[in-house]
């Protein structure tokens, strides 16, 4: 159990966190439901408890310096707190279906929408009817069987914890309080996304209903006729969608990315190691570029980049600090957006053509890369050009576009 709670570690330290925190909350449940019982089944567990620990150090440990210590490390929540906890399940979220499911009336699309301020990366809440049903029914029914039991209480649990710190009800946040608020509270704790909770009641959803599962196959034992035509029923209905998957429409489709034709012949022109400061700018949601430098196998190395940093406040933030002469990220920032956004616009009167020569030389760039998208995506192209003239290689009539910085030929200074 240590390993693999190292390996989770490795993989998303919110996910383990908050699975022990359901854990624990189902620890309280054994415990008033068992009286002195509990006793038998928890002291092993903290008689493992040292070797798992130990297993999680030799695993994980230099993840965990990492985070809390290493060089560039983020102090305190990664983003502010106000902003995380913006992200909180819907309570008609576990009914109402999303555009990640296959399956989705058009109707429904614009309800689900309201949900986790309008991030549906983040609405992992939906359920659905028939599993909610069903994992009550075999809670009842079943509830002798601790597994289903325990198991539907702490999926439960997760589900209110993803509600966040107040009950949100078709995207309108009520004053009704909840018990997320309090985690919110603490250091370490106030990182958590509260909507990620629900991937942990979906986990336990699945054990208590195929565990019940398993007890309702067994009763039918009991009465073979009626086994008999439900597992005919079962057979008509998986025939059912076997036959329905091959279908365009209910296939799962993936395409991909619609870059320019020639894109990848044009960043394979830049130099082994070279800095490339890249239009648009990378950052949230505006991906392209560090995508470009993945698919490349990361020769090149990139200016900016959506990831968390230190910021002001003891908070990180998405986006890097401005680099000197920041106006540099400002004008593409604004090019991009047609409005300001994360760093100052430079003022009118200031020579961005200077600017951007004094901030490819101090930075070591040696290409600019340019896509052409956003809002003033001709005012960049201007800009390039009018520092260092043509680009060096262009592809789909201007689209795409790479110039070389080689040192003395800014026109700019």
């Amino acid at each position: 159990m240590g390993v693999l709670s190292g390996a989770q570690l490795l993989i998303c330290p919110e996910l383990l966190a908050m699975l022990g925190i359901v854990c624990a909350v189902g620890v309280v449940y054994v415990v008033a439901r068992d009286g002195t019982g509990w006793k038998t089944r928890v002291t092993p567990i903290l008689a493992a408890m040292p070797w798992a620990l130990m297993s999680v150090v030799v695993v994980a440990g230099y993840l965990l310096f990492w985070a809390f210590a290493g060089s560039g490390h983020v102090s305190g929540p990664p983003q502010p707190v106000q902003s995380l906890q913006s992200f909180r399940t819907d309570l008609l979220a576990p009914v109402v279906p999303t555009m990640n499911q296959a399956l989705l009336p058009k109707s429904l699309l614009t309800t689900a929408g309201h949900f986790d301020a309008g991030d549906f990366t983040e609405n992992d809440g939906y359920l659905g009817v028939g599993l909610i049903a069903w994992v009550i029914i075999v809670a009842v029914r079943y509830r002798r069987s601790k597994v289903v039991l325990y198991s539907a209480l702490a999926a439960a649990s997760a589900l209110v914890l993803s509600f966040g710190p107040r009950l949100t009800i078709y995207g309108t946040a009520t004053d009704v309080p909840l018990p997320e608020a309090w985690l919110a509270r603490f250091p370490v704790l106030q990182s958590f996304v509260p909507s990620r909770f629900a991937e942990i009641a979906a986990l336990f959803v699945a054990i208590s209903g195929s565990v019940g599962a398993e007890h309702f196959v067994r009763g039918l034992r009991t009465h073979p006729a009626i086994g008999r035509r439900l597992g005919d029923m079962g057979m008509v209905l998986l025939a059912g969608v076997a036959l329905a998957l091959p279908f365009p429409q209910l296939a799962l489709v993936t395409k991909a990315p619609q870059w320019p034709r020639g894109l990848y012949g044009a960043l394979d022109r830049i130099p082994r190691g070279d800095v490339v400061l890249a239009y648009p700018y990378p950052s949230d949601p505006y991906t392209e570029a560090m995508s470009w430098q993945a698919q490349g196998g990361f020769r090149f190395k990139l200016l900016g980049g959506y990831m968390d940093v230190q910021g002001p406040h003891h908070t990180g933030q998405e986006n890097p600090l401005g680099l000197a002469p920041v106006q540099v990220q400002g004008f593409l920032m604004y090019s991009l957006y047609g409005h300001p956004m994360d760093y100052p616009v430079p003022p009118p009167r200031y020579d961005l053509a200077a600017g951007l020569c004094t901030f490819v030389r101090r930075y070591h760039v040696g290409a600019l890369v340019y896509w052409r998208t956003g809002a003033h995506p001709e005012r960049v192209r201007q800009l390039f050009e009018r520092d260092f003239g043509r680009p060096r290689v262009s592809v789909s009539h201007g689209a795409f576009a790479v110039w070389r910085t080689t040192p003395g030929t800014c026109a700019g200074g």
